[in-house]
């Protein structure tokens, strides 16, 4: 008997150390838990039913991290220290044997309401459970978990030698769990350190390449090459279109290799301009199915523009693409700055060259000037003026307002008369032009519709447009007169401002009201009565558009296909009109008394 017991003990002493080997060939925690789970069952006959516990240190609970024949609710178990066997075998750090039925129930009647319900879904059922061996995994005296080994059968039983056994176990599965545990973590640790290295290694590529694209783009501007040349450079980079919008809204400069390519986006411009901010944004285009990547040109927290990249609609922008970009914005925000010093100094230029008009003092330097801006001593020209009504915080912003809306008005300017000349003083924007001759009248009220266009599409957009009112001077031929028409305008912006009908006018036609109204208002009055009376009190319904139409057709010197247009009527309803108006009032348009004594009736009305 007694070679038998020794012979048995030698066998579990050979599975032990083999176990023990097992244990510390593994450096995975959830290969040595189940490992450890298996043969602990395997070679404790009286145990077929287990589970190992390990401490989570954030919930402070025992928490079941590998099982055997216990069902898949037990997973969400929690002891705490002292709850059942298992958490009196953590509290106490010693192997606890419950030997028999009745022990394993009172133990197991201290488990909480939900780990009670828990245990019974999982097939865990005090009464069934014989007897059990809970053995802590003490490390540095500090217990880590708790194997657990039950038996539900009376074929075996647990006895004292399996608590041995399990307690022999345990030791060297503690350790291996341990260096397992701090294996996991040296490796976490490592990839940790590779990720690190790899981020400041992308870091690093990013500086340099950021370098690179700032130092290319920065030769590129010293070297003089202008937006449209970097733009040019920027898309070979990235392979993509780019468009900047500059601070009126105005589709400014592009890439694009057609200007006919840029129409989708000029369309569709007031829909984009909606996702301008300061920060990056993106609008989609469905029409085209483009994306576009929008990035604020800013300097000093005040936006230039936008710098925009066509990109497809259904791919992001790539990390160097937005380095490329982000990059640009910094040096496209230098070269704008650059244009506005420019024009700043061009504009101080300007300025000395109508102070130089005015005072006609310095010959040789206006002679110099007068060739620089094409202004021809042998044409006669005249004088326009525009007032702006600004709707500023403050003197700086008045200038910065002034400086944007100049920008326009030139371009405009240089489109609609001939060698014009256009600088900034103080709340106005001053153009110098060539005779505008014949249809004068119609070239200021197109040019003043296209002023109105371009200010009518910022407002859209930026409610703190200014209004402005515009005067033309007489025509003068010798720099002396400039002054005089000089002063001739600002004064028809005076009358201009007590009119309301349009914004608008010439000195010649001023002049006329002025003369007028030395005289007696009942006078006038009567002369204006007496020309338009019968109009007036024309009994039909179409008195009003008479009376309009005459007035147009005075205006546009009786041209009948500039007042049809005007009046957006039919030439039928235009000539039914003149015809009904020579009846009631009398009159022959080819007459020139006839017409002058009405265009006089009309000035009369205005100013009484």
């Amino acid at each position: 008997m007694t070679m038998e017991v020794n012979k048995n003990k030698l066998i579990k002493m050979k599975s032990l150390l083999e176990t023990i080997k097992l244990l510390n060939s593994e450096k995975d925690v959830d290969t040595i838990l189940n490992t450890l789970m298996t043969k602990s069952l395997e070679l404790t006959p009286g145990g077929n039913m287990g589970a190992i516990f390990l401490m989570n240190k954030e919930s402070g609970c025992l928490e079941i991290y590998t099982s055997y024949e216990m069902g898949s609710a037990v997973k969400d178990v929690q002891l705490e220290p002292g709850e059942s066997m298992t958490g009196q075998a953590f509290s106490k750090q010693k192997t606890m044997f419950f030997e028999n039925s009745s022990s394993v129930q009172k133990a197991m009647a201290q488990l909480s309401s939900r780990n009670k319900e828990l245990a019974v879904e999982g097939d865990v059922i005090a009464e069934e459970i014989q007897g059990a061996i809970c053995c802590p995994l003490i490390h540095k005296n500090e217990v880590i978990g708790v194997l657990v080994v039950d038996n539900t059968t009376d074929e075996h039983s647990l006895k004292k030698e399996d608590v041995d056994f399990l307690n022999d176990i345990s030791v060297q599965a503690t350790i291996a769990i341990v260096n397992a545990r701090s294996y996991e973590r040296q490796l976490q640790t490592n990839k940790q350190l590779q990720e690190y290295n790899q981020i400041i290694q992308e870091q690093k590529n990013k500086y340099k390449y950021t370098t690179d694209i700032h130092t290319k783009l920065t030769n590129m501007i010293l070297s003089g090459s202008s937006i449209k040349d970097i733009l040019r450079e920027l898309k070979s980079m990235i392979d993509k279109d780019i468009f900047i919008i500059d601070i009126f809204y105005n589709l400014r400069y592009h890439s694009f290799e057609k200007d006919n390519m840029i129409n989708p986006i000029v369309n569709n411009l007031s829909k984009l301009i909606s996702q301008l901010k300061k920060e990056k944004s993106k609008y989609i285009d469905h029409q085209v199915n483009s994306k576009y990547i929008i990035f604020p040109i800013i300097v000093k927290e005040e936006i230039l523009g936008w710098f925009c990249v066509v990109n497809d609609i259904n791919t992001h922008l790539n990390q160097v693409e937005t380095i490329t970009s982000e990059r640009a914005t910094t040096i496209i925000a230098l070269e704008l700055i650059k244009e506005d010093e420019i024009a700043d100094m061009e504009q101080s230029l300007k300025g000395d060259f109508l102070d130089s008009l005015m005072l006609n003092n310095d010959s040789k330097f206006i002679k110099k000037a007068a060739e620089r801006y094409g202004f021809n001593f042998n044409k006669k020209h005249q004088i326009i003026i525009i007032d702006f009504s600004l709707n500023a915080e403050n003197e700086q912003q008045s200038k910065k307002m002034i400086k944007r809306y100049y920008q326009l008005i030139n371009k405009e300017s240089k489109k609609s008369f001939h060698n014009s000349i256009s600088l900034t003083k103080r709340n106005m924007i001053i153009i110098i032009v060539e005779e505008l001759g014949q249809n004068d009248r119609d070239k200021i009220k197109n040019f003043n519709l296209k002023l109105k266009k371009i200010f009518n599409s910022i407002y859209s957009f930026n409610r703190k447009i200014s209004s402005y009112i515009m005067a033309v001077s007489s025509s003068f031929k010798e720099i002396a007169d400039f002054k005089k028409s000089y002063f001739q305008t600002l004064n028809t912006l005076n009358m201009i401002e007590e009119q309301s009908e349009k914004n608008y006018a010439f000195y010649d036609e001023l002049e006329i009201k002025k003369l007028l109204a030395k005289n007696e208002s009942e006078e006038l009055k009567v002369f204006a009565d007496k020309i338009l009376k019968p109009l007036k009190e024309y009994g039909g319904s179409s008195k009003n558009d008479l009376l309009k139409t005459l007035k147009i057709y005075l205006q546009s010197n009786c041209s009948w296909t500039s007042s049809k247009e005007e009046l957006h009527i039919h030439g039928n309803t235009l000539s039914y009109r003149l015809n009904r108006i020579k009846e009631i009032l009398n009159i022959d348009f080819d007459d020139y008394n006839d017409r002058l004594k009405l265009q006089l009736a009309f000035e009369i009305e205005e100013i009484v």
